[in-house]
């Protein structure tokens, strides 16, 4: 056997064919804007979870893309592509282990390392539950409530109009709720006037809301 054969088998068995920093390493995930999804992450060499952002795990390093899925319960799933970067410190091979180790550890992935920290830009919008009335901007063909009120209701953002009763002075009283409050809309003629239920506009408090 050549002694060229004999050093690069003593090369190996001293374990002088890689010396970067191993071949896995752990990565934490954060989705600043939907906190608590769950995460898959998948290259060449496996799969790997994070059950809980912001999390870690330990992944096998690989030259290859990390993918990264996280999804969360009511929300669409969002995926990502992770580049690996080349370390630098593999290049101390050519002094240690030369042409060997770094073939080794590109073999293997450990002349890649991927990013310690995966910041994904996931947003989850928070639902909104709250029903809102239905807001029309004319009356309804059935609707014995007039045209102008209805004008008036739709300027105001209302819906939900009940008529009350006809105040005097020539005055008619509609009951609405306008974003999400309860609203006393008091017509003369075809002027309308939102106020706080049950206060009358005959206070002042209202705010003109008539046809334009």
């Amino acid at each position: 056997m050549s002694r060229v054969v004999l050093l690069l088998f003593a090369c190996f068995l001293s374990g002088c064919a890689s010396m970067t920093t191993g071949q896995n390493q752990t990565v934490s995930v954060t989705t600043p804007d939907c906190p608590q999804a769950s995460c898959v992450l998948t290259n060449n060499d496996g799969e790997f979870h994070v059950s809980r952002t912001p999390g870690t795990t330990m992944v096998n390093k690989s030259c290859s893309a990390l993918t990264v899925e996280c999804s969360k319960p009511g929300f669409p799933d969002h995926v990502e592509r992770v580049k690996a970067g080349f370390q630098a410190m593999t290049a101390g091979n050519v002094l240690i282990g030369g042409l060997i180790g770094i073939g080794v550890d590109a073999a293997t992935g450990a002349a890649c390392k991927y990013p310690s920290v995966i910041a994904l830009e996931m947003i989850c919008a928070p639902a909104n539950d709250a029903a809102e009335p239905e807001v029309v901007d004319a009356a309804p063909v059935d609707s014995d409530i007039p045209t102008h009120v209805w004008h008036a209701a739709f300027n105001g953002l209302c819906g939900d109009v009940e008529p009350i009763d006809d105040g005097g002075e020539g005055e008619a009283r509609y009951s609405a709720v306008c974003q999400s409050e309860p609203t006393l809309i008091t017509c003369v003629d075809e002027e309308c006037e939102l106020s706080d239920y049950p206060e009358d506009s005959g206070d002042g408090n209202g705010s003109r809301a008539g046809d334009s």
